[in-house]
């Protein structure tokens, strides 16, 4: 591309005047040089960043596709499916798919699990959003805790997904665990 463009560049010089050949090529090569360095910062650099999502509207995007886990009609329309973690798992034909969108909120979510410790947080999450009770006060009661203590678990499970979703976001997809399917047949109603 720089030749053909420093060629371009120097048919263009040759026409303004008496530049020696010499000096017209080496001017042409520097300005095809500069040019495509301003297009490949420009396009190849700043649009992507542009197109990203920010840390909040992340954050925001992955809280929506918890609340809307269940109606791929609406999954469809999130903007993860812009984002680098979803288009990792794009189909066959390379388009991001609510069907992918939704396996990966499952698979942060499943996550909890890996540590016994976080185990209140894993069901708060799971009769929330994986295997939803009729309102959040019955998912407390299901689960047994005060309403207080439900939201505090439910709000630390979520931060614990975001936080997955956005590090895989910003340094690629991490191994797979192994983990069972969330809602598939854990203990805790």
């Amino acid at each position: 591309g720089e030749h053909v463009l420093a060629e371009w560049i120097g048919h263009w010089l040759d026409g303004l005047g008496p530049l020696k050949a010499p000096a017209a090529h080496t001017l042409a090569s520097i300005l095809a040089v500069a040019i495509l360095t301003y297009f490949h910062i420009v396009i190849g650099e700043m649009v992507p960043k542009s197109l990203a999502l920010s840390q909040p509207e992340f954050d925001q995007a992955v809280r929506r596709a918890l609340h809307d886990l269940h109606r791929a009609d609406v999954l469809a329309t999130n903007p993860l499916l812009g984002s680098r973690v979803v288009r990792e798992r794009a189909d066959a034909q390379g388009t991001p798919s609510a069907r992918a969108l939704a396996a990966l909120v499952r698979e942060a979510a499943a996550l909890l699990a890996a540590d016994p410790r976080d185990d209140k947080l894993l069901r708060a999450v799971d009769r929330t959003y994986l295997r939803p009770a009729t309102t959040q006060e019955h998912a407390a009661e299901l689960l047994g805790l005060p309403f207080s203590n439900y939201r505090r678990h439910l709000t630390q499970g979520v931060a614990r997904i975001v936080a997955d979703l956005w590090e895989r976001e910003l340094y690629g997809t991490g191994p797979s665990t192994g983990e069972q399917e969330p809602g598939s047949d854990w203990s805790g109603n």
